[in-house]
Parts: structure tokens; C-alpha cells; sequence
């Protein structure tokens, strides 16, 4: 068995492609820093972070949000149509992972980025609102269904009878 990242894909947990588009949504729907218990912060504070790292992406990333716009009317159209969509064609935004590296890059090497006319200085408090925003999406399914819990059972027991037979495993 090799298990990779999309192995958590049959409980209900997003891909790496598809975590900055749900970031991206939720920044637009303006509920994104809702997960975390009301004590957390005031939902003015809440707001304003979401604002703040939509600008942070958009800078860092000019364009990113008019592609993700694009992305989703594409997938509109290729839902309303009945012949397979052209992969060629087809929309990608960067993934989670792209981003984050770009924003360690500029933390490592002390790069300052300008947002607008202000130069930023603590690029590390964006890395915190990304840390978060992964979180707050994958918040969302922490707790596995039913049907989850049975599938992971059935596969535990098979992962536990290729060991009690002998079979190494990583």
C-alpha cells in the first residue's frame, strides 16, 4: 500500500488543490474565521483578518481572485454541459502549498513585500492568518460520519491482518 495525501479524500477531506479555493470562497462569503470558538476573537477582529489576508493574496498573487471568479464560471459551464470538459482548458489556481512557500521564501531570505503602498514588515503575521485559514477549512471535518468511521475501520483491519501475516509496512 502506498497512501498519499488523497487517502483522507474518502472522509470527506479536501485535497491540497482544492483547500485555497475554499480559502477563497470563504473570504468572499466573509464567514472563513468563524470555525474557532466566539472567545477567540471579536467577529470585527474576525473581519478585518479576512480582509487583511485577501489583500496579502491578491498582492502576493496579483490577479488570483478574478482567476478563481473565472475558475468557478468554468465549472458552471462544464457542469451545464453534457460532453467532458477539455483538461487543457481548464482553470488551476496554485495550490495551498505554492503559496506557502512563496511566504517562507520572503520570511527565510527577509524579504519585506509592499501591500499597497505599505511596506510590510511582518510578513509572518500573513503566514499566521494562512495557518489559520487552513485550519478553519479543515475544521470542518474533524469529525468523521458514520459511514467515514466504518471505512476506516474496514481499512484498519485489513492494514492489521497484512501485518499479523507477516507483511512489513511503513
Amino acid at each position: 500500500y502506498f497512501l498519499g495525501a488523497g487517502a483522507s479524500k474518502p472522509f470527506g477531506i479536501p485535497l491540497t488543490r482544492e483547500i485555497l479555493p475554499k480559502i477563497l470562497e470563504s473570504l468572499k462569503k466573509q464567514d472563513l474565521f468563524d470555525q474557532i470558538p466566539s472567545g477567540d476573537f471579536a467577529t470585527k477582529t474576525r473581519r478585518k483578518m479576512e480582509r487583511e489576508l485577501s489583500g496579502f493574496l491578491e498582492y502576493l498573487m496579483p490577479g488570483l481572485i478574478e482567476l478563481y471568479e473565472e475558475s468557478k464560471k468554468q465549472q458552471r459551464v462544464s457542469a451545464s454541459k453534457s460532453k467532458p470538459k477539455n483538461k487543457f482548458n481548464e482553470i488551476r489556481l496554485p495550490l495551498i502549498t505554492d503559496v506557502l512557500s512563496i511566504v517562507d521564501h520572503l520570511i527565510a531570505n527577509g524579504n519585506k513585500p509592499y501591500i499597497g503602498k505599505r511596506l510590510v514588515h511582518h510578513i509572518s503575521y500573513y503566514r499566521h492568518l494562512l495557518d489559520r485559514a487552513i485550519f478553519e477549512i479543515l475544521a470542518d471535518f474533524i469529525t468523521p460520519t458514520k459511514d467515514q468511521n466504518l471505512l476506516l475501520t474496514k481499512f484498519l483491519n485489513k492494514i492489521e491482518m497484512e501485518i499479523k501475516n507477516g507483511y512489513d509496512l511503513t
